[in-house]
């Protein structure tokens, strides 16, 4: 099975009760432009999950004194790194899409999974 093909059956495997909670509250500053959609919430889960096991991946290596089992290793986790990236790539660029920043900020996900442009609604008016 490819990568992209084991990506979408893991991404399908996710249901709203497995999503990420995001726990930032809403700040004066932000803009509220809508509901994060389950493609962004699944994508966020799997990204935040390939993060984790990066994370534990990264420690094994860490504790491993054996040079030669460190590099075997690291050249194990590569393909994982790169799933991290791609994730990343896939969860912002679908955010992006969904939710157009109006401005030059940046957009966020908060409580309630409630996305949000950080640039301020003061920057927005701003020529």
């Amino acid at each position: 099975m490819s990568w992209l093909d084991r990506l979408i059956e893991e991404l399908n495997e996710i249901k709203e009760e497995d999503y990420f909670k995001f726990d930032s509250e809403v700040s004066a500053e932000d803009v509220v432009l809508g509901n994060a959609t389950p493609r962004m919430l699944q994508l966020y889960t799997l990204w935040h999950r390939s993060q984790e096991e990066m994370g534990r991946a990264l420690l094994n290596v860490e504790s491993e004194r054996n040079p030669k089992k460190r590099r075997k290793m690291i050249n194990e986790i590569l393909p994982l790194d790169a799933e991290c990236e791609a994730l990343q790539a896939l969860f912002w660029g679908e955010a992006k899409n969904e939710f157009p920043p109006p401005g030059n900020g940046s957009l966020g996900i908060t409580k309630g999974n409630q996305v949000v442009y950080l640039g301020g609604i003061d920057r927005l008016m701003k020529p």
